[in-house]
C-alpha cells in the first residue's frame, strides 16, 4: 500500500496512509480503500475511474500483489513470537507440502475443523503427534456455510498445550 501512496505522491496526488485508513473504517486496507480516498480529495468520481485512471494493471500507481509463500508466513509468525500451524489440512489436495513445512518451522496443525470427516481428523492427528506437532481446532464460521461459534468441540488440552509453548 505504501508503494502505492508513493507512486501516487509522485505524479502530485496527495494521499496520505491517514486518508486511507479512515476509509477502511477497521477493515483491511487494499485498493478499494485508496480509490476511497481518491474520491473523498476530488482526485476521481467513482471507485471504477480510480481504478482506470491510477491504480488498476498498467496504471501509473499499479503495484502488483505482493505473494506471501507458506514458508515466508511461518518466519514471519515465528519472528513475531507466534505459533505457526497449518489451518484446515484436509481442504489442501495433497499432504506433500507438510513435511517441508514442517522442516521449515511449522508447529501445529488444525486437526479439528468443520470440513474435517472423521478420516481427516484421524489422518491429521496421526500426523501430527508423529511430528511431535501440535494439536488444534477451529471454531471459525466464515465460508459458504457458516458454522455457530460454540458447537465444533476442541479439546482442552489443545489450548493448554499452546499456553505452555507460549511461556
Amino acid at each position: 500500500l505504501e508503494k502505492i501512496l508513493i507512486k501516487l505522491n509522485n505524479i502530485g496526488i496527495q494521499i496520505s496512509i491517514k486518508d486511507v485508513y479512515k476509509k477502511a473504517q477497521g477493515s483491511s486496507l487494499g485498493r478499494p480503500h485508496v480509490a476511497l480516498a481518491l474520491i473523498e480529495k476530488g482526485y476521481v468520481n467513482s471507485i471504477q475511474e480510480a481504478f482506470e485512471k491510477y491504480l488498476g494493471k498498467g496504471r501509473p500507481a499499479y503495484v502488483p500483489r505482493e505473494k506471501l509463500t507458506p514458508f515466508d508466513a511461518i518466519k514471519i509468525i515465528k519472528k513475531s513470537n507466534g505459533i505457526p500451524v497449518l489451518a484446515h489440512p484436509g481442504l489442501l489436495e495433497n499432504d506433500s507440502i507438510i513435511p517441508e513445512l514442517i522442516s521449515n518451522g511449522l508447529m501445529g496443525i488444525e486437526v479439528i475443523h468443520k470440513d474435517h470427516t472423521q478420516t481427516n481428523t484421524a489422518h491429521y492427528t496421526k500426523l501430527a503427534l508423529e511430528n511431535n506437532l501440535l494439536l488444534t481446532g477451529g471454531s471459525d464460521s466464515h465460508g459458504e456455510v457458516p458454522l455457530l461459534l460454540g458447537t465444533l468441540d476442541v479439546p482442552l488440552e489443545y489450548v493448554s498445550k499452546l499456553r505452555k509453548v507460549k511461556k
